[in-house]
């Protein structure tokens, strides 16, 4: 997605009225929106076109764990918000989102998401992968979730490899001057 275009966005949610209102408030925000109300549904609207896709975890038939499954083996660059009635827990650390809202939510909150995640469409594969890592990690920290000390510590892990690995590439670019003569002339 360029900065001047509109972001598109498939909002994918059984609940009808929830759907709807998703889309309205995307909508209202000049974004280009398409709605899904089941996970076939779903994978068939599913194009290299949509920069993210808002996804419901409870859903009949095809389930969100496995829409956003097919979704990241079709295209991992798409930007995947899980946003849903489950309370995170330790099993989402192997689900690859992006984002994890837990409704109910605000319009805000629906599209300071949408808004972050087109953000962040745009940066390097590290850099995603280091900022989808890191809110994964803030979303389970922020809960109290019997049973998730190993897989915390282990996506603490991750994360501070990642980092590490983004440090150095940094580090080699200060060296290389070749950023940053740039910026100085």
């Amino acid at each position: 997605m360029s900065g001047s275009e509109a972001p598109t966005v498939l909002v994918v949610d059984d609940d009808v009225d929830l759907a709807d209102t998703y889309s309205i408030w995307l909508e209202q925000e000049g974004m280009d929106v398409t709605t899904a109300y089941r996970g076939e549904e779903a994978l068939t609207l599913l194009d290299p076109g949509v920069d993210v896709v808002l996804l419901d975890r409870r859903m009949p038939a095809v389930p969100g764990d496995e829409v956003l499954r097919q979704i990241r083996e079709r295209d991992p660059a798409h930007q995947v918000s899980l946003l849903t009635a489950i309370e995170p827990d330790p099993h989402v650390v192997e689900l690859p989102f992006d984002d994890y809202l837990v409704k109910p939510v605000s319009k805000g909150e629906v599209i300071d998401a949408v808004e972050r995640l087109c953000l962040r469409d745009d940066l390097d594969d590290d850099l995603d992968e280091f900022f989808r890592l890191s809110r994964k990690l803030s979303i389970l920290e922020s809960c109290e979730i019997d049973g998730a000390a190993e897989p915390l510590a282990d996506l603490r892990s991750r994360v501070e490899q990642k980092r590490s690995q983004i440090d150095q590439r940094l580090e080699t670019l200060d060296e290389d001057h070749s950023v940053f003569s740039l910026v100085e002339k």
